[in-house]
């Protein structure tokens, strides 16, 4: 089994769209059966800016000011629904864990 992938998912104030945001995301984590494969924690924007490197992923339902570092993901398409497909793909890639 590989390591555990911690990741950060965040918004504004840490409660409105990064509870929809995690909430759909970990369903499709159970869906894939990869719920003992990855570490969902919910936080704020501060939290990413402050302790986003510990995070092998920071996932963001909020505008990151000066463009989105490699290891953030915009997680807009988990509150919309448009476009999630394709964040899944993206997600699940950046974490190196099966399609």
């Amino acid at each position: 089994m590989s390591a555990l992938k911690r990741v950060l998912i965040v918004c504004g104030a840490g409660v409105v769209t990064s509870t929809v945001a995690i909430e759909r995301l970990q369903e499709e984590i159970n869906r894939r059966g990869l719920q003992h494969q990855i570490s969902l924690t919910q936080g704020n924007f501060q939290d990413a800016l402050a302790d986003g490197d510990t995070y092998d992923l920071v996932c963001t339902t909020t505008v990151v000011p000066n463009g989105m570092p490699e290891h953030m993901l915009s997680a807009l398409p988990l509150v919309s629904t448009v476009g999630v497909d394709q964040f899944y793909t993206i997600f699940f890639t950046k974490l190196g864990l099966p399609q």
